[in-house]
């Protein structure tokens, strides 16, 4: 379904597709473990569905393969403008997320709440989970360059308990033209001492690559949900 949800941070409302699954029921105790899903530089909030995404979810679910989640993919209207500049974070948090978790039967604990991205929603990803740790414990970052000084953040938390980190999880295909710049992503996660998974395919920055993987991806996220949902 999609629907436009209202903020006071942008000049219009963030238009927000989001995936329920199949079995969803309203009154499920505890709610459904949450992905929020961006979009690359220069796409829409289509490109997740185009990629395949909701489609390998319904299979995977029916197949018992990963637990049933739902999933949203807000569409960021500006393309180039960082976090300083942009205040789609703060209406991702101050707006998208209450009102999912008003509608929708969704955990609203940090340990089934996830962020993850392609390119440039990689990019966001990142500087969500590190700028709000108490909101996501785990990041995707699918072909993820970061953003212009993201990598200081990093180098700031470095010491930080481990527990209070999310969970990350990167990827990127062996021929992505920002390969390097995922190289130092990783080499500053590594610096600070902060625990990553890091997985590398054939392929290149582009659609045919993120779509070969949209399971991989769902697999990534369903695990570390399981991993940390309390006793």
């Amino acid at each position: 379904m999609n629907v436009d949800i209202p903020t006071d941070k942008l000049n219009r409302p963030v238009n927000t597709n989001v995936y329920l699954p199949p079995c969803y029921d309203p009154d499920v105790a505890g709610g459904y473990p949450l992905l929020l899903m961006l979009h690359g530089q220069a796409a829409s909030n289509d490109q997740w569905l185009r990629l395949g995404l909701t489609n390998a979810a319904d299979e995977l679910i029916m197949k018992k393969e990963i637990e049933p989640l739902v999933i949203v993919m807000p569409f960021e209207v500006t393309w180039t403008p960082g976090p300083k500049e942009s205040q789609f974070d703060e209406a991702l948090i101050e707006d998208v997320l209450p009102y999912i978790e008003e509608q929708y039967a969704v955990c609203a604990q940090r340990s089934c709440r996830a962020v993850g991205g392609l390119s440039r929603g990689g990019n966001w990803a990142v500087h969500l989970g590190f700028a709000y740790p108490e909101l996501f414990g785990i990041v995707g970052a699918h072909s993820t360059p970061l953003f212009y000084g993201e990598l200081w953040n990093i180098q700031a938390v470095a010491g930080s308990p481990p527990e209070s980190l999310p969970l990350i999880v990167i990827d990127a295909g062996d021929r992505d033209a920002e390969k390097e710049l995922v190289r130092e992503f990783i080499t500053a996660l590594d610096a600070a001492g902060i625990p990553f998974d890091f997985f590398e395919f054939p392929g290149r920055h582009e659609e045919s690559y993120w779509s070969a993987h949209t399971a991989d991806y769902l697999r990534w996220y369903s695990e570390r949900f399981i991993r940390l949902q309390p006793e």
